[in-house]
Formats: C-alpha cells, structure tokens, sequence
C-alpha cells in the first residue's frame, strides 16, 4: 500500500512540475490578450484597470489557470501610447504649430507690405514717399510711409495734407498742412501751408507745384519703402519676388511630405492592429488549447488515484 500511494504521489509531483514549468510561459503569452479583454469590463464599471484586487463584476472572461493578477492586469495595454512617450510629441506638436503659425504670419506680413507699397499705389496711380523731417510731427514722424493720391485742385480743402515741388519743376517735394487758400480774379488758386510742429508758415505755393494730397499713412514702413522705391527696385523687387516662390515652393512640398507621412503613419497603424488581431486570436486559441491540457491532466490524475485506490482496496480485501 505504500508503495503504491508513494508512486501515485511520485506521478502526481511529476505532472505537476510540468504543469507548473508550462504555466508562465503561457501566462506570458496570453496575458495582453487576457488584459484587453479584461480591461473595457473594468472601464465600465469605473474600476482601475491596475488594481488586481478589484473584482470584474459579470465578466465572463477568466484567466487560464496559472496565471496571476499581476500577468493578467499588465499597466499598460497593447497599443496605447505611455505617457513618457506622449509628452516629446505634444512638444513636437507645439513646437510645429509655433513654426507654421511665424511662417504664416511672416508671408501674411511680407504680402500686406507689398500691397501697401507696390501694389496699391500702382493700382490708384499714387506715390508713395517717406517722411525723413519732424516738421509734421507727432502725426507724421520721420519713417513714416505715406502714400499721395493726385487730387483735383479745386477739391483740395483747408486741413488737407497736401505734397507738392518746393520748387516748380525740382523733384524734391515737401508735405505739410493747408492753412490757407485764395483765388485770384482769373481763378487761379494759391495755398498756404506750415508744418504741423513748425512755427512759421511756408512760401505760397502755386497749383503748377502741387502733386497731391496724402491719401493714407504708415508708420516705421518709410525706411522700407525707401529701399523698395529707391536705387535698390531694379534688384530687390526680383529677389523678393523669388524669396515669396521659394516659400510657396518649399510650404506645397512641406505640405506634400507631411500628408505623405500621415498616409505611412496610418497604414502602419492598420498594419499593426491586423497583425495584434492574428496575434490575439493565436493567444486565445493557445490558452483554450492550454487550459484543455490542463483539464485533461486533471481528469488522468483523478482516474489514476481512482484506479490506485480499488487496487489497493481489492488487494486489502
């Protein structure tokens, strides 16, 4: 009797270590696909996914014998991004969002610049011209860009800021405020003008002197326009015109890589969640196949115990 019961056992412990040496490799195998099934019943329920004391209320899913709470509640499912890994691409992200945010505001800047100093002057077929005096002072301070719209004679009012030939056929021209006008018996109209931070009033000025009256004023652009207007246009324009096709260039091919990145990014995603799914089913049927084992070793050692007991009772007998 003894030497049959010590062989039992003996077979039972042997079995028995097998079993165990199978278990971990299994738990280690199965327990992602066991956590993501685990894991929306917990979510559910408002259960923290990492508590494995925590109990699944009606879940149906087990876990393969052998395995325990802390290879079933893994921390971290399959395909969710950690933290540490999330926060170098929020960075990414803002730092990406602040770079086309400056580019698209230094190209909105660059085409309101060129709007105000080339396009619509031409397009009103006014001057532009840089205050370089104080003499109109604090409303018009040196640098200020101001843009002369040729006026009628007759509409020109007191008040107007009006540029004309300091004197008649010279190039060079000044802009100050209308203080006065008066009409000769043959009809001919004179002005007077004075600086706005001047005291004394200027010469008259006849119509054959006037240019225009100042249609609308930048400040700080006049420099700008000096080096657009002035002896540098004949190259500065070219360069400037070919600066804006690079930037367009060099965005439509930035945008070409980005959307072409998006695309691989997405299909590798896809590629990946298929081949989780192969890997998930394979684990599932690994586990059912495993637990069957299990379940056939148990039903062995039971009837082997079974058969060892009537032989050592027909032997007692």
């Amino acid at each position: 009797m003894s030497a049959i019961t010590e062989a039992v056992a003996q077979t039972r412990h042997a079995e028995a270590t097998s079993k165990d040496a199978v278990a971990p490799t299994v738990a280690k195998e199965v327990a992602p696909t066991v956590a993501k099934e685990v894991a929306p019943h917990r979510r559910k329920r408002g259960v923290d996914v990492r508590d494995p004391i925590a109990p699944v209320v009606g879940d149906t899913t087990t876990a393969p014998r052998g395995i325990t709470h802390d290879a079933v509640l893994v921390t971290q499912d399959e395909g969710m991004p950690s933290k540490h890994t999330s926060a170098p691409r929020g960075i990414r992200a803002v730092a990406r969002a602040i770079g086309v945010g400056l580019s698209g505001g230094l190209f909105v800047l660059v085409m309101l610049l060129a709007a105000v100093l080339i396009v619509v002057p031409w397009v009103a077929h006014a001057t532009p011209l840089t205050i370089l005096t104080s003499s109109m002072e604090p409303k018009l301070p040196p640098g200020t860009l101001i843009v002369v719209k040729p006026e009628p004679i007759e509409n020109i009012r007191i008040g107007d800021v009006m540029t004309y030939q300091i004197a008649p056929g010279k190039p060079a021209v000044v802009s100050h405020r209308v203080i006065s006008i008066s009409t000769s018996s043959d009809g001919k109209r004179t002005f007077i003008t004075k600086g706005d931070n001047n005291s004394a009033a200027d010469p008259t000025v006849v119509a054959g002197q006037v240019k225009g009256v100042v249609w609308y004023s930048v400040p700080w652009i006049g420099y700008v326009n000096n080096a657009v207007n002035g002896g540098n246009r004949s190259w500065l324009i070219p360069v400037i015109a070919l600066g804006l096709l690079g930037y367009a260039a060099f965005m439509i091919v930035i945008g070409a890589l980005d959307a072409a990145k998006k695309r691989r990014v997405a299909r590798d995603a896809r590629d990946a969640r298929k081949q989780r799914d192969v890997r998930d089913v394979r684990d599932v049927r690994d586990a059912r196949e495993a637990r069957e084992q299990r379940d056939v070793w148990e039903a062995r050692d039971q009837r082997d115990v079974h058969e060892h007991r009537e032989q050592h009772e027909q032997h007692d007998a």
